[in-house]
């Protein structure tokens, strides 16, 4: 996919939680606590569907994990999460974890440093292979070189 506008900048945890974030206001006192410096996402697109992309920037590479673990709880495997949810894992990105909602979106989380990042797709079908791709992309990308998320 495609980006399909221009990268969007939250840099305070209210703005990051502002569209309708379950339980926003104990997200951002989290967030805060774990250092939360920004978030960079990019909407992503193709004749097939949709997809997103984002970053989250944390104070440490502890807290890029903890915010997955939590993450994860609140929208992919916890008790809000629909009961045929399937988990997949990513071969070759250590800390990925993936999911796919019933016949519908695909989504990818993984650290890297003090980052926190996101690979989701709403194609038809709950096709996980697109995801997984563009997670090996991005990984590619940032993994041991420098920048805001080197480890």
């Amino acid at each position: 996919m495609e980006p399909t506008g221009g990268d969007v900048a939250d840099r305070t945890p209210a703005q990051w939680t502002s569209d309708g974030v379950p339980n926003a206001a104990a997200e951002d006192t989290r967030l805060h606590q774990e250092g939360f410096r920004e978030v960079v996402s990019v909407q992503t697109g193709s004749t097939h569907g949709q997809g997103i992309s984002w970053v989250m920037q944390l104070g440490s590479a502890s807290a890029a994990s903890r915010e997955l673990t939590a993450e994860l709880h609140e929208f992919a495997y916890g008790p809000d999460a629909p009961t045929t949810t399937t988990r997949f894992i990513v071969p070759g990105v250590p800390s990925a974890k993936g999911w796919v909602f019933p016949g519908s979106d695909a989504n990818v989380l993984f650290t890297e440093g003090p980052c926190l990042l996101l690979v989701g797709d709403a194609l038809p079908g709950g096709d996980q292979r697109p995801v997984v791709a563009a997670t090996h992309t991005v990984w590619a990308r940032t993994h041991g070189k420098p920048g805001a998320c080197a480890t």
